[in-house]
């Protein structure tokens, strides 16, 4: 293969990429980090985009608050799910990157972004997590710092958990079940008054 016909195809790549992470809403300062296209060439095919579906671009700065994975047990268990997709699929490194957001951003792993990204939607119905947090995640379990995984003290299932912050020892099914418990005795308690009463 000639060196023009290869880098021809590494160009197509990067724009299909460029499309399908438009496509997602992704910011063009995110768009721009994980292709390498430049930031006018990404504006122009985001332009184009949009003048076929209507402009749902979000703009300002990118999501980096972790905090919003532990929002509720939906979002925990969701955000479990993509981590163990992005591991399984080599999105997130088997080492830590310490300035991941300046190192692990190109078009290969961006490759497989979108395919983890495609199977987390296919497997999640209704899917809570956008694109920009899901890269969010991503940077996050690479560089370590802030997010990690921990056993479930009750059962053999691993949870997200921040570092700072609230720290469950349970993992979100585990949760739903004692509190589902702990509710069932009550209303048994109640009853069993009730029929003292009656």
């Amino acid at each position: 293969m000639r060196v023009s016909d290869n880098k021809y195809e590494h160009d197509i790549r990067k724009h299909h990429l460029a499309k399908w992470m438009v496509s997602y809403g992704a910011r063009t300062r995110t768009v721009t980090q994980w292709t390498g296209l430049p930031r006018g060439r990404v504006q122009a095919l985001s332009r184009r985009y949009h003048n076929k579906v209507g402009d749902h671009r979000r703009r300002g700065i990118s999501p980096f608050q972790t905090a919003f994975f532990a929002k509720s047990q939906l979002l925990e268990s969701e955000t479990l799910a993509f981590t163990f997709i992005a591991c399984e699929l080599g999105v997130v490194p088997d080492v830590a990157v310490p300035e991941a957001r300046r190192d692990l951003p190109g078009l290969v792993r961006g490759e497989r972004l979108q395919a983890a990204y495609e199977l987390y939607l296919a497997l999640v119905p209704d899917a809570r997590i956008s694109l920009e947090r899901a890269i969010l995640l991503i940077i996050e379990f690479a560089e370590g710092q802030n997010l990690s995984l921990r056993r479930c003290r009750t059962c053999p299932l691993p949870m997200v958990i921040e570092r700072v912050g609230v720290q469950h020892d349970q993992c979100p099914a585990c949760r739903d079940l004692r509190r589902t418990t702990a509710e069932s005795q009550r209303n048994a308690h109640a009853a069993d008054q009730a029929h003292c009463k009656d």
